[in-house]
């Protein structure tokens, strides 16, 4: 287990490697560098660090990690990469797309240097898996807000999944799937008070337009849930990791609001 003190130092280091990894610089001259989600690299480093694997494989598989994470990410946002000129938009748009090919190769050249097949599969079981996630998300005809949210939390945490599950250690699963779902809810929540239309928001309405005045509070329900079984699973799980538990109660109190 890492110590606190280095805790913070490593993290900094990791992201200083990632974005020298997709730093090039034409592609940047056109579209917008992709933000680290220094969460989701929190998590992948502090699962990787428990397990005791060998500090080079803890550092390889969590950059590989976060650069498939940064490909989806990159891919997802084409479509909102609108310049006013239009052959500025048409070649962002190219750029784009081929930004996310970039990332993506980046993290089969890296695990290729550990000779490690096995971890290159779940990670592309896991691209697929997205996929077709965001398929049955974009042609939602869902009936119940569960299943709404279900599809969102498969999307969301489908990396982590593969991961933990590739490693056997459920608890993770639980606790990673949870922290990433909140996440995400509680910046959809954010879009919907501020009328800041998203495609989670947009879909949302669509499905449950007739509920529209419930909508802040149906997810307010889901947080609230949320929350208590992140709090369950870290005290039963992960009560002396203090890395862990100072990083998820900041997420858990960083919307004071409700």
């Amino acid at each position: 287990m890492i110590l606190l003190q280095d805790f913070e130092v490593k993290i900094a280091e990791l992201k200083e490697l990632i974005q020298t990894r997709i730093s090039y610089p034409f592609i940047n001259k056109y579209i917008e560098t992709p933000i680290i989600d220094e969460d989701r690299l929190i998590l992948l480093y502090l699962i990787f660090d428990d397990l005791q694997l060998p500090s080079r494989e803890v550092e390889r598989y969590t950059i590989t990690s976060m650069l498939v994470q940064m490909a989806l990410d990159t891919h997802e946002t084409v479509s909102n990469s609108v310049p006013q000129e239009k052959s500025d938009r048409l070649t962002s748009r190219q750029l784009t797309v081929l930004a996310g090919d970039y990332y993506s190769s980046l993290y089969y050249y890296l695990l290729a240097d550990i000779d490690d097949i096995n971890f290159i599969r779940i990670l592309a079981e896991a691209i697929k898996d997205i996929n077709e996630n965001k398929i049955i998300f974009y042609q939602s005809d869902a009936k119940q807000f569960e299943t709404f949210i279900h599809t969102v939390e498969l999307i969301e945490c489908a990396v982590f999944r593969k991961i933990t599950g590739f490693f056997q250690i459920p608890s993770w699963n639980e606790l990673t799937s949870k922290v990433l779902l909140l996440k995400r809810l509680l910046l959809e929540r954010e879009n919907l008070i501020t009328n800041n239309n998203s495609l989670f928001i947009d879909t949302m309405r669509k499905l449950f337009m007739e509920q529209e005045s419930n909508l802040l509070n149906m997810m307010d329900t889901y947080i609230r849930d949320i929350e208590k079984a992140i709090e369950t699973n870290l005290m039963t799980n992960f009560k002396s990791n203090s890395v862990l538990s100072q990083r998820v109660n900041a997420l858990l109190h960083s919307n004071n609001s409700r």
